[in-house]
């Protein structure tokens, strides 16, 4: 039968129902952790440091899951082929123009007004940026790169890039200027 109050250590201590909110429950009886002998506050302590441990290490396996990047891979992917079309119904509707060196210039032509491009492209961990615009004699962008760059300092994560000539390649060292120089193709649909 339970008693409304018992002696612990010489210690008076309540019942569960009077127990302040300082108190932890121990061994059936609600006692201020600085009651409790050093080893089991020792224990309690290495228990709630491996608990906090285990979630946060839980948590980084599953961001760095290969799962996600790829997924993030194939969304980069997916942007740069989006922009290879909005550049070329860009220089359509803009003969003068030729290509558009900046990424807002894009978004009154992509079908959905929240996609990235806009001036500070980033999403699913890429960041998107047209680079290296050159005019031709008539003063119109005959070319342009792009670039989908890892926002993440993994060694494996790839870099993309595409140019005027619309093909798609990719590199492993993070580095846009890389990719358009070795050109190692992405794999069509």
């Amino acid at each position: 039968m339970r008693q409304d109050s018992d002696r612990h250590d010489g210690v008076q201590l309540k019942g569960c129902r009077d127990a302040p909110p300082n108190l932890r429950f121990h061994g059936g009886h609600n006692v201020p952790l600085s009651l409790l002998p050093k080893g089991s506050r020792v224990a309690l302590y290495a228990i709630a440091g491996i608990s906090v441990l285990a979630i946060l290490g839980a948590l980084i396996a599953v961001l760095n899951d290969p799962i996600w990047w790829h997924a993030n891979e194939a969304a980069a992917i997916g942007e740069l082929r989006d922009l290879i079309a909005l550049q070329r119904n860009y220089a359509v509707a803009h003969p003068g123009n030729g290509f558009a060196c900046e990424l807002s210039e894009l978004r009154s032509f992509a079908p959905d007004s929240t996609r990235v491009f806009d001036t500070s492209a980033s999403h699913l961990g890429y960041s998107l940026t047209i680079r290296h615009c050159s005019l031709d004699s008539d003063r119109k962008v005959a070319h342009y790169q792009a670039s989908a760059t890892p926002l993440t300092g993994r060694t494996d994560a790839r870099t993309f890039c595409v140019d005027d000539s619309e093909q798609l390649w990719y590199n492993r060292d993070g580095s846009p200027e890389t990719c358009l120089q070795r050109q190692l193709p992405v794999l069509s649909r």
